[in-house]
């Protein structure tokens, strides 16, 4: 594989409606600031894929007009969904989109991976040389249950299985399929933000960056909560 096939590869980043985003946050924080953690920790996968020439263009899938806007404004390829109908109909629309501009693979990823660096996608791609275009990446959560980075190729469907216990699926589907199977743990794309003690990790390291402000005055996330009368 040369390097200008390589660049043959596109980002699929499905975002949901920032009103449906991070519910699981809600005991750390408001509903403003979720919506604001949405959109900075998209900005922090966009800026680190940005640093990619092995990476083409990034695609978002949203039904969200605010993150569309956002989206555009950073140049990307927008696909806007007329309205939410869950990831895995929105990450098939990206395919869709990878074939017809000509890709040859594409990595799906979440938009809530801020740690992800640019060396583990630079891993997932492989050597510039060598590999092939028929791998099959797939980079497991932390909890081993969800699925962080999906590399996949375009001339061969892979059908998403996102939602819960979709790692194993997606093993299970490759396996099944007798694909060119590769599972990698990579720590900080496994580090989506999902829980409010993953906020204090994600305030540490963002600690003193003006995007992440807003965590500051949102306290400690996994501070003991007040004790009920009883």
């Amino acid at each position: 594989m040369t390097i200008r096939q390589r660049l043959k590869t596109c980002a699929i980043i499905p975002v949901k409606e920032l009103a449906d985003g991070k519910r699981r946050l809600a005991p750390a924080l408001p509903a403003p600031a979720r919506r604001k953690l949405v959109l900075a920790m998209l900005e922090d996968v966009l800026e680190t894929l940005a640093k990619l020439t092995e990476i083409g263009p990034c695609i978002v899938v949203t039904a969200d007009p605010h993150v569309a806007t956002v989206a555009f404004g950073s140049g990307l390829r927008v696909l806007h969904e007329q309205r939410s109908t869950g990831i895995n109909d929105a990450v098939s629309l990206g395919l869709i989109e990878a074939a017809r501009i000509g890709m040859a693979r594409a990595l799906i990823l979440p938009a809530d991976v801020p740690l992800a660096a640019a060396a583990e996608f630079r891993r997932i791609l492989g050597p510039a040389e060598g590999g092939g275009t028929d791998r099959l990446v797939i980079v497991p959560s932390r909890n081993g249950e969800g699925t962080n980075a999906l590399l996949v190729p375009i001339s061969r469907v892979f059908a998403p299985r996102y939602g819960e216990g979709s790692f194993l699926r997606h093993v299970s589907a490759a396996l099944s399929e007798q694909r060119n199977l590769e599972v990698m743990h990579l720590p900080g794309l496994a580090r989506d933000i999902d829980h409010p003690a993953d906020l204090d990790v994600l305030r540490s390291r963002r600690h003193g960056q003006p995007r992440y402000a807003f965590l500051e005055d949102a306290g400690s996330a996994t501070a003991s909560p007040p004790r009920q009368a009883v």
